[in-house]
């Protein structure tokens, strides 16, 4: 089996991967926070950072695009061609009302006309009709119900995409609700292609509940689950999970590589202050520290607080 770490806006971003790899190391593939190409066929500094080579060891590396114009989706395709990627992945998933009301993300699933029509068009292009370049897809099993996704997934099988990545929900669903693991099972046994599960994996009972009831599946994506516990994925594999030491390693990295290349102390304290809430779900019966972490302002005050809780860690 192997082990995707998922793309989270804002969070999982080209510094938070790159101090994970640098600890842990047990990710089969990366994907970035989605790339958004604007109506002028240009992307954002912040966006360019998230593939530019030298800020992302960690690897391997799929970028991820958001759009609904195959223009846009193929401009982009050539400028990652051109900078070495054989691998992207279309954002057909993201629930947010910032996405899904332009139509993009996982509201892209409700137009089945203009769906089809895109990938029509996209496997024009000769680096996706050769192969010089695989897509994959992320996606919800539908817009407001799972009945949906048959005719979801008969028109992905149309295309030669690389793999599938269902998140078990729909968009309506946002990340709550009850995951939709029928519609996943018609994905893993009629999909032709490789099929990655997607969806509260918080636990190794979670990912071995994934393995044996649905043998079919190729890979887990994990984010969440991640960055709530940083241990996860060592004890899903079986490995010694991360002690006291590599965790404030990881935790110091963080804060070294968000002042390095966040432009201040300031703009680390609040990322930093955003993993905590995540990542406090590892530490039960803290609320008090927790809540003087988050309620903190000064960077010297934060640093000091964290590291004393994880070093609290037996």
């Amino acid at each position: 089996m192997q082990y995707y770490l998922a793309p989270m806006e804002g969070i999982t971003g080209a510094l938070y991967r790159k101090a994970y790899a640098e600890c842990f190391g047990n990710i089969d593939k990366y994907f970035t926070p989605f790339l958004s190409p604007n109506q002028n066929l240009s992307l954002t500094h912040r966006d360019r950072r998230e593939y530019e080579d030298h800020l992302n060891p960690a690897r391997p590396l799929v970028p991820q695009i958001l759009a609904n114009k195959p223009e846009r989706f193929l401009w982009l395709l050539h400028v990652l061609y051109e900078d070495g990627y054989r691998e992207i992945n279309l954002n057909l998933g993201c629930p947010s009302k910032t996405v899904t009301s332009r139509g993009r993300g996982s509201a892209f699933l409700g137009e089945c006309y203009a769906l089809k029509a895109f990938f029509e068009t996209i496997y024009e292009d000769e680096l996706l009709a050769s192969g010089k370049v695989l897509l994959s897809v992320k996606s919800r099993v539908g817009v407001d119900d799972e009945d949906e996704f048959p005719w979801i997934l008969e028109l992905f099988n149309a295309f030669p995409l690389s793999e599938l990545i269902i998140h078990a929900r729909t968009q309506k669903d946002f990340y709550g609700g009850t995951l939709r693991y029928e519609a996943y099972r018609l994905a893993c046994e009629k999909a032709k292609m490789p099929v990655c599960y997607n969806g509260d994996v918080y636990t190794r009972e979670d990912a071995l509940h994934i393995q044996a009831d649905f043998p079919q599946t190729k890979a887990i994506m994990i984010g969440r689950g991640i960055l709530r516990d940083p241990g996860l994925l060592a004890e899903i594999r079986g490995n010694q999970r991360p002690g006291r030491e590599e965790l404030l390693d990881f935790h110091d990295r963080l804060c070294r590589y968000y002042k390095e290349g966040m432009s201040g102390e300031q703009n680390m304290l609040y990322r930093m202050k955003e993993l905590w809430t995540y990542w406090g779900a590892s530490f039960p019966g803290e609320e008090k520290m927790l809540k003087r972490i988050k309620k903190c302002t000064r960077p010297e005050e934060y640093e000091g607080l964290a590291r004393e809780l994880i070093g609290s860690l037996c």
